[in-house]
């Protein structure tokens, strides 16, 4: 199917989103390079004897990886030939053996000094030929790996394998444990593997027209917010967050485009468990894609308002997940859901927020210069500050308290009771809040007449 020429074709935008979703499909997979065949003798040690093996790779061999990828189990098949020669199938005759089998449980591959396990590698017990070499075909699939640092590597069979040889004579020969040794390690070398740097940034899966997208987010200037106090607000655009995002070669591969961009509506960094800081269309310019090449598409944006949390140091976050957009010169804008895959690579930055200063008050107090015995002093309390303030205010002489009262609009009336014959100084104490510093009234004096 000719992608390009379909996607000019369309008109209707419901037959090219179809068509972009088909795009996308199967961007898991990198085609592998096909090794000549190249035959590796081994010396199985057999009832006391060295005999020779050789196995030859048969199928494709994996030429490039990249760099820390951890490369799933079962992701990648391997066929090899065991062949046994005539002379070792002359020798097993006098003892009744008709057929052979073989299969070896630690058989890898070298890559540089990594490996690459292969598994499953077996041959059912095989008829021998009346003439020639009896050849027994085996595949199997890779063992979980990870793939080295960047460099060309030796592709090399390994130096030895565990294998168990299996006949059809009578126990002992029926199932025989050997070890094979390769004959000459000059010859262990079968191909080469080019490791190359991976995209750099967190790893996010985005779900995009029903498909799963790698992209990577990597962020090249962080976020400096400066002095930030608890409760504040912080302005839009007080500042910058750059990032790189990575489409890697496999995806712009598939698409039928020459150009590509990424962005996000939805960007926010997360800001500990207190909350997340926003940034507007954190979107990319148009970049040429170049067959066989990550694109890497620069954005950048300000942050929108947001209020400073508790005091604190928060780590600076890449979100958990967002909504990607993927715009092309050829297809309809796809989007949907990324969530990043590797949280070891979230951290962007930091941010300290500080205690807010308390704001000051004054408090001023007013009451009648006399009362009857036996009547209630009323204490009238105005606290001012800046912004409201809340708490309680204390009607006292000298250090006993007479009566308290709460603050309502930074007013207050304090119903003092009890207060015997004579003269009294009062004081009201206002113990201020949270983001109030208290204060003291001036003195008032009360005289309670008999």
């Amino acid at each position: 199917m000719n992608l390009r020429r379909l996607t000019t074709r369309a008109t209707v935008a419901g037959a090219t989103v179809a068509l972009a979703a088909g795009a996308l499909v199967g961007l898991a997979g990198t085609a592998a390079q096909a090794a000549a065949p190249t035959a590796v003798t081994y010396n199985c040690a057999l009832a006391g004897k060295q005999l020779p093996i050789s196995v030859t790779p048969t199928g494709t061999l994996p030429s490039q990886l990249t760099a820390g990828d951890s490369v799933p189990a079962n992701s990648q098949d391997f066929t090899l030939n065991f062949t046994v020669p005539r002379s070792v199938l002359d020798g097993l005759a006098p003892f009744g053996v008709g057929a052979v089998g073989l299969s070896t449980n630690n058989f890898a591959y070298g890559v540089g000094s990594s490996s690459i396990p292969v598994t499953g590698l077996a041959a059912p017990k095989t008829d021998i030929p009346a003439t020639g070499d009896l050849v027994l075909p085996v595949s199997g699939k890779n063992g979980a790996y990870t793939a080295p640092a960047p460099g060309t590597y030796d592709l090399t069979m390994p130096t030895s394998f565990n294998a168990t040889v299996a006949t059809d004579a009578s126990a002992p020969l029926n199932s025989l444990p050997t070890t094979c040794t390769i004959a000459d390690p000059t010859t262990a070398k079968v191909g080469s593997v080019n490791v190359i740097a991976g995209p750099q940034g967190a790893a996010y899966t985005c779900t995009i027209a029903g498909n799963s997208v790698p992209l990577f987010v990597d962020p090249t200037t962080a976020p400096d917010f400066g002095s930030v106090t608890s409760g504040s607000s912080i302005p839009a655009d007080a500042s910058q967050l750059a990032v790189n995002y990575t489409v890697p070669a496999a995806v712009t591969s598939s698409l039928p485009a020459a150009t590509a961009a990424v962005g996000s509506d939805d960007f926010a960094l997360r800001l500990g468990d207190a909350g997340s800081v926003p940034f507007s269309s954190l979107t990319s310019a148009a970049g040429t894609i170049v067959p066989g090449t990550d694109l890497v598409l620069p954005a950048d944006a300000g942050n929108q308002a947001f209020t400073a949390p508790a005091a604190g140091t928060y780590d600076l976050k890449l979100p958990t997940t967002f909504t990607g957009v993927l715009t092309t010169d050829t297809l309809p804008a796809l989007s949907g859901p990324c969530t990043i895959v590797d949280e070891a690579s979230s951290t962007v930055g930091s941010m300290t927020v500080t205690t807010a200063p308390k704001q000051s008050s004054t408090t001023k107090a007013t009451a009648p210069t006399s009362i009857k015995k036996g009547k209630n002093l009323k204490v009238s309390v105005t606290v001012t500050t800046a912004s409201p303030a809340t708490g309680k205010v204390t009607a006292k002489e000298g250090s006993k308290s007479l009566a308290s009262a709460t603050l309502s609009g930074n007013k207050a009336t304090i119903t003092v009771k009890g207060l015997k014959p004579g003269k009294h100084t009062i004081k009201v104490v206002y113990a201020g809040d949270s983001t109030t510093n208290g204060s003291t009234s001036k003195p008032v004096k009360v005289t309670v007449k008999k």
